[in-house]
């Protein structure tokens, strides 16, 4: 379930935890778009969302008339298409940001994207202590998403599934 600020970080909002709320996709997706419509200040909404398909017709148009009057040429780019449907501008920035390799030949971007899960991690709740070789491991063997845990590990959250999670250093 997708984590909600009830104050957005856009109007001030914090991380503190009196100001989350776990919504289902649908809910968040509603949230979102209604803030983007009425908000002037509210990030730009993003189609992609989970939960996007499931919003009422209505409530898309208004989305949809919002980002018109929002238009700048960073949207107008996006509207874009190359002939199998995806936007240019999303394209031309991928494959910028794939562009620089390592030594070896590997994508930069995808190396460090990556290198948070292959970082060995410890789970504590109560006197137990287990470890782990990687986030997503820890992921799977407690059945929780590995997102949740990097939040742990970021310190956007102060525990998933029970479990507080630390780097092994």
């Amino acid at each position: 379930m997708p984590i909600h600020h009830i104050v957005p970080r856009s109007r001030g909002g914090s991380d503190d935890a009196w100001n989350l709320i776990d919504l289902s996709d649908e809910a968040h997706a509603r949230q979102h778009a209604i803030d983007f419509v009425l908000f002037p200040s509210a990030p730009m909404f993003h189609f992609g969302m989970p939960g996007w398909k499931l919003l009422d017709p209505e409530l898309q148009a208004a989305v949809k008339a919002e980002m018109k009057n929002r238009d700048t040429g960073l949207h107008k780019l996006h509207r874009e298409k190359l002939p199998d449907g995806r936007s240019k501008a999303g394209v031309a920035h991928v494959q910028k940001m794939y562009a620089e390799k390592l030594p070896d030949g590997r994508s930069k971007l995808a190396y460090e994207a990556k290198a948070p899960y292959r970082t060995p991690i410890i789970a504590k709740k109560n006197d137990a202590v287990i470890e782990f070789e990687s986030i997503q491991t820890a992921g799977k063997m407690l059945n929780i998403p590995a997102t949740n845990i990097c939040k742990v590990l970021k310190e956007k959250r102060s525990h998933a599934g029970g479990f507080t999670f630390y780097y092994k250093n």
